[in-house]
């Protein structure tokens, strides 16, 4: 470990203790978005770890990232998912924005001005298959003139910066025709529908974004035109490995809530029976520690030009670390018997908030579609 990532990951878990976990059951049962957590995390740098120093961002790499991602889901998950999604919009500007656009941008997420940043390529029939999208971008001069509606938007009531992708070519064009732009809040013609309501993460704000001939300036387009599938793709290989180390942190919580709970059980038969089942999951939490590790490394060693390949490993990393924190918050409910269900409960809460990391990002199985396409490549020589 880095000092560098070592410093992040101590930021974190100091700001986990003393602010999220207190209030993470709270969180979820009102549904409140907490505004000041996310001014805590930029304060402390926490927004914007892989962006460049001169834009504020910590110049870090995915393992200092994916280190402070656990910190904060172990505390509070509904505050992790949108410390997750506003990193992944700061470093997609840092690698796909003009410099301008990065000095416009970049700095508003890393300093909380933003308070979140958002990522918008899902829509209502467009979710595992984006090259399916609808919302178009048409060139006005120099400007763009957005139109469609984006369905699941992490924090998009509160979020001051988006990256919406649109099409800029028809729809027989498929994924060359899309590209990707960074839009503001204030943009005339952008709109925020009525949040959804979810099983997890429920102080995540999850929401609709309407664009009604939004218009943005030309310069606002991130590389070139038909280029934002390309960035989508890439944006969330990295995601996947932010997400699975979201689940690292919920799955470790629910192992603190056991251990917790065994301490104060009586000698017997069922403990006895319960420590096996902890050792157990403690054994299979590490392995999926290790490769979202794995994952971070290879996508931060491809940051600095050496691998240049980590969508198979990044799909491992998420398929494993998700399903894991099902399979460990679901026998953490089991190993706490009737008080496990108790909504007042830790392990309950982490229970549904790791169903939903399964699902995002790709669900688990678009990355065993992703992996099985990658095994036949790679058996028929093209990989």
């Amino acid at each position: 470990m880095t000092a560098l990532q070592a410093d992040v990951q101590a930021r974190a878990r100091a700001l986990a203790a003393e602010l999220l976990a207190p209030r993470a059951a709270e969180l979820d049962a009102t549904g409140r978005f907490p505004v000041d957590a996310f001014a805590a995390l930029a304060a402390r740098g926490l927004m914007a770890i892989t962006a460049p120093a001169a834009h504020g961002g910590l110049a870090g790499d995915t393992v200092a990232l994916v280190l402070a991602l656990r910190e904060v889901a172990r505390a509070c998950p509904s505050t992790a998912v949108g410390m997750s999604v506003t990193n992944m919009v700061a470093e997609t500007i840092a690698r796909f924005g003009a410099e301008p656009l990065q000095a416009l941008a970049i700095p508003k997420l890393a300093s909380g001005e933003a308070i979140t940043g958002s990522f918008c390529l899902s829509e209502p029939g467009a979710g595992s298959d984006a090259a399916a999208l609808r919302a178009t971008a048409r060139r006005d001069g120099d400007h763009y003139v957005l139109d469609g509606t984006k369905q699941w938007i992490t924090s998009g009531a509160f979020s001051k910066i988006f990256i919406v992708m649109a099409r800029t070519a028809d729809l027989a064009s498929g994924h060359r025709g899309i590209s990707a732009f960074v839009v503001e809040a204030c943009a005339p013609g952008l709109s925020v529908a009525k949040a959804e309501e979810k099983t997890g993460l429920c102080g995540s704000n999850t929401v609709p974004i309407v664009l009604e001939g939004c218009r943005v300036p030309a310069a606002s387009r991130l590389a070139e035109e038909g280029a934002g599938f390309r960035i989508a793709m890439t944006a969330l290989d990295g995601g996947r490995i932010t997400i699975g180390a979201m689940a690292n942190g919920i799955a470790r919580a629910a192992l603190d809530a056991v251990v917790a709970h065994l301490r104060g059980a009586a000698p017997g038969v069922t403990r006895a029976a319960a420590m096996q089942t902890l050792g157990r999951l403690e054994g299979e939490l590490r392995a999926a520690e290790l490769l979202v590790t794995r994952a971070a490394r290879l996508k931060a060693a491809a940051s600095r030009g050496g691998a240049k390949r980590f969508t198979r490993e990044a799909a491992m990393a998420k398929l494993h670390a998700t399903e894991n924190a099902k399979r460990v918050t679901m026998a953490a409910v089991e190993l706490l018997g009737p008080r496990g269900l108790d909504g007042r409960r830790a392990v309950e809460r982490l229970m549904r908030d790791a169903r939903v990391t399964t699902i995002f990002e790709g669900t688990s199985e678009i990355q065993r579609l992703v992996l099985a396409r990658d095994t036949v490549a790679r058996l028929s020589g093209e990989g």
